[in-house]
């Protein structure tokens, strides 16, 4: 997404912060540009204290480190950054700690403030820590601030949940743009399938693979399913004979990868305790593919933004059922037409919408 915007948008002079970093690393995008930033790490994000943080009487201690310590100490960090770079917006990728960092940037900063919304607030902290993530939530919506949220969906639940009224918003979506040299021939049958990233909903995938198992028994097939991830998946890679981990790639090697793939896999939860997440979150995972051009099967609940999405514009197979049956049937009646009817309404989406009408829009909501 930053090299994206970095790479478009020219008229403003961007910094960069870091926050909630485990390490002092950055997006490469910002060293090539040259843009000043700062980063402000702790060990509280690594995955080895994460794993202790997260147990019972350890997780008390999180919070102390994380809202108490930590946060007021990154907001005097960035107070002072903001005050000696002359900075007039603040725009906040929303998540953990800076819901309370927005609040406290408002509150002392005497800046505009722009916030961006990709996930619900429940969508990655655990239950006591929900209230305090909604009791800022709740005060952020409320502002007169600008703001970006991911899906419709999610635009939706705002409004009807947490009476969201602002006018200064728009739905924004936007990851990084590869140059596609040679594009996908499809097959009259379906032979290699992709995922990549984290597994949403793991029974989701059980249920899509034993579907897939049955039809290579049934029908004689060899459909194969490729699994790219930093997460190591060889546990799927053991109890499915045609699943392959591949480990993981970057992400340019990936968006060549796609051409040599019918379908690009992707799961959500199904079950209650996670709908908030399905309704409102939507996957990265589709903005490859739909740069790539290769279809999409979301595996989703019928009310999902993912789902939502891919019927919305045509670019793939929405699948809102966990029964097998059902989930082989959409497999085994996908045609070769269809494939490409997907493909190419995904290139002129790439086109239309996630070339240069975003961005513009972006850049106007952001300096309203």
């Amino acid at each position: 997404m930053y090299s994206t915007i970095l790479n478009k948008i020219t008229n403003l002079n961007f910094h960069w912060i870091g926050t909630g970093a485990a390490d002092l690393t950055c997006p490469s995008i910002i060293l090539e540009k040259k843009i000043k930033y700062k980063i402000i790490s702790s060990f509280i994000f690594k995955k080895n204290w994460l794993r202790i943080f997260s147990k019972y009487p350890f997780v008390l201690l999180h919070y102390i480190l994380l809202y108490l310590i930590y946060t007021p100490y990154s907001f005097f960090k960035i107070k002072k950054f903001v005050r000696n770079e002359s900075i007039e917006i603040i725009w906040i990728e929303t998540f953990k700690q800076t819901y309370l960092l927005a609040y406290l940037l408002d509150k002392f900063c005497k800046c505009k403030i722009h916030l961006s919304f990709n996930d619900h607030f429940s969508a990655h902290s655990l239950k006591p820590e929900q209230y305090i993530l909604k009791y800022f939530f709740k005060k952020l919506l409320k502002k007169s601030f600008t703001y970006d949220f991911i899906s419709d969906g999610m635009l939706e639940y705002y409004r009807q949940n947490y009476n969201f009224n602002s006018q200064n918003y728009m739905i924004f979506w936007i990851g990084e743009q590869f140059k596609i040299v040679t594009k996908k021939k499809f097959n009259n049958k379906i032979s290699k399938i992709i995922f990549y990233g984290n597994i949403h909903g793991l029974n989701t995938f059980y249920s899509f693979c034993d579907s897939i198992h049955e039809i290579n028994a049934q029908q004689n097939n060899n459909i194969t399913i490729d699994i790219y991830s930093q997460v190591d998946f060889r546990f799927i890679e053991k109890k499915y004979s045609f699943v392959n981990y591949m480990g993981s790639i970057t992400s340019n090697q990936l968006a060549l990868n796609l051409q040599n793939y019918d379908l690009v896999y992707v799961p959500m939860y199904f079950d209650e305790k996670n709908s908030i997440v399905a309704r409102t979150s939507i996957s990265s995972k589709m903005l490859l593919a739909i740069n790539a051009t290769i279809p999409i099967f979301s595996h989703a609940p019928k009310f999902s933004a993912n789902s939502l999405f891919v019927e919305k514009n045509n670019i793939g197979i929405t699948c809102p059922y966990i029964d097998k049956t059902k989930i082989i049937e959409l497999i085994v009646n996908l045609t070769n037409l269809e494939l490409i009817e997907y493909s190419k309404n995904e290139s002129i989406l790439n086109h239309k919408t996630f070339q240069s009408e975003d961005i513009s829009n972006f850049e106007k909501l952001l300096t309203l």
